[in-house]
């Protein structure tokens, strides 16, 4: 953690490796509370990406999680909060903490070791108060057992396999999470939302304050939900 590089020499033609780092603060008034936040080097400061990057303290900004978000920002990073449920954030900590692009709803090693990989209700806790964020999957490898390998990530609509085409995509929204099905196709038409995806176990819409509409099978390749308008 806190150690930030760029590595262009493992970068080819059809593998990309992004300038990041993991940021952390403790909050020592909290057991185990603590904020973990990647930062991914932003495209239009790319002065910063070749550069490493010096912070103060190995363990990040004590106790200050805001401060800690606006110095990723400082260095010209996206700022992701990384797996809240292990580190023990609440909902008040993401509807209060300002200047992040998103949040991990799923993370592998968390998930597989710790069962504390899923925050999809806080995210829905803060999409009901009006906090609309980005959402991200990845696996957060630490080991070579293959227990926290190839359980997260997220799929990228962009043009080409460039720094700077994936994170304008990145910022736009236009990519999705998964931890395994394929989305091929997702809208709204008629009042109606759709997907079409790989095989999977369930497809859920769901919807506040009105319930949405879940459906459990096998090999699932399609579902819709026809929306009321009080969504």
């Amino acid at each position: 953690h806190n150690v930030y590089a760029s590595y262009p020499e493992f970068c080819r033609e059809d593998f990309l490796v992004l300038p990041a780092t993991e940021r952390d603060a403790v909050d020592t008034s909290v057991p185990c509370g603590c904020l973990h936040v990647l930062g991914i080097s932003r495209e239009d400061e790319p002065e910063k990406v070749e550069k490493h990057l010096t912070f103060t303290g190995e363990l990040g900004t004590d106790g200050d999680y805001q401060v800690l978000l606006d110095q990723v920002a400082a260095a010209g990073q996206l700022a992701i909060l990384a797996h809240p449920v292990w580190s023990r954030m609440t909902i008040d900590h993401l509807l209060q903490l300002q200047g992040y692009l998103g949040i991990e709803i799923y993370n592998t090693t968390c998930d597989h070791r710790w069962y504390t990989g899923k925050c999809d209700y806080m995210i829905d806790s803060c999409l009901r108060k009006g906090k609309k964020v980005l959402l991200f999957a990845t696996d957060d490898c630490h080991t070579a057992d293959n227990l926290d390998m190839f359980g997260g990530w997220i799929q990228v609509k962009a043009k080409n396999l460039t720094h700077g085409e994936i994170l304008r995509q990145i910022q736009a929204g236009s990519f999705y999470a998964s931890p395994g099905p394929e989305i091929y196709d997702f809208g709204l038409e008629d009042g109606k939302v759709y997907v079409a995806c790989s095989p999977c176990a369930s497809i859920n819409f769901i919807t506040y304050e009105q319930l949405g509409h879940s459906i459990v099978g096998e090999g699932l390749t399609q579902g819709s939900h026809q929306l009321t308008g009080q969504e």
